[in-house]
C-alpha cells in the first residue's frame, strides 16, 4: 500500500480561455407609443382605422399624429360597466354562501372533464358520503363509494358539504 503513486485528477475537461464579450452591444432603444381604442368604442374605432389610413398616406406629417393621439384620449371609457366589457363573465356565488337547492344544481352542473366532488349529505337522521348522482326538483340520487345508490326526496336533505376537493 506504501507503493502507490499519487495520481493526477480522474477526469479532466478541457474548457477554453474565452476573451471578454466586445464593446458591441445595444446601448438604446427607442419605439413609438401608439394608443390604440378600446375595445367598446364603436364610433371612435371608426375614427380611428381612417385616421391610421391618412397616417399612412402621410406619414411625416407629426401634426396628425398628435390630433389623433389626443382625440382617442378624450374619450371617456369610466362610465362604461365592467359587465359591459366583458359579458360572458358571470361571477358565480361561493358554495358556502349557497342554500341546499343551488348546491344540488351546481353539483349537477359540475363539469364532466373534472372527477365527481365526494360531498356529504346531510339529513335528519343521519349523514351520506358519495357523489350527486342525479337530482331533478324532487328527488335526489346519491352514489356511495361502494357504487350502491339510494335515492332521497330533495325535502329530506338540510345540507350539502362538499369535501372532495381540498387545497
Amino acid at each position: 500500500m506504501a507503493n502507490k503513486k499519487s495520481q493526477g485528477p480522474l477526469l479532466f475537461i478541457n474548457q477554453p480561455f474565452l476573451r471578454p464579450p466586445a464593446n458591441k452591444m445595444q446601448e438604446v432603444f427607442r419605439s413609438k407609443q401608439v394608443n390604440f381604442p378600446s375595445i367598446n368604442e364603436d364610433n371612435s374605432n371608426e375614427e380611428w382605422k381612417k385616421k391610421q389610413v391618412e397616417k399612412s398616406e402621410h406619414s411625416g406629417d407629426v401634426e396628425n399624429m398628435k390630433t389623433a393621439n389626443s382625440d382617442l384620449s378624450n374619450k371617456d371609457t369610466s362610465a362604461l360597466k365592467p359587465a359591459q366589457r366583458f359579458p360572458t363573465l358571470n361571477r358565480v356565488k361561493p358554495f358556502k354562501e349557497m342554500n341546499v337547492h343551488e348546491r344540488l344544481e351546481y353539483l349537477k352542473n359540475f363539469p364532466k372533464a373534472l372527477p365527481p366532488v365526494l360531498c356529504v349529505f346531510y339529513t335528519a337522521e343521519q349523514k351520506h358520503l358519495g357523489f350527486l348522482k342525479e337530482y331533478e326538483e324532487d328527488k335526489v340520487t346519491i352514489q356511495f363509494q361502494n357504487n350502491t345508490t339510494q335515492t332521497f326526496s330533495a325535502a329530506e336533505i338540510l345540507n350539502v358539504v362538499m369535501i372532495g376537493i381540498r387545497r
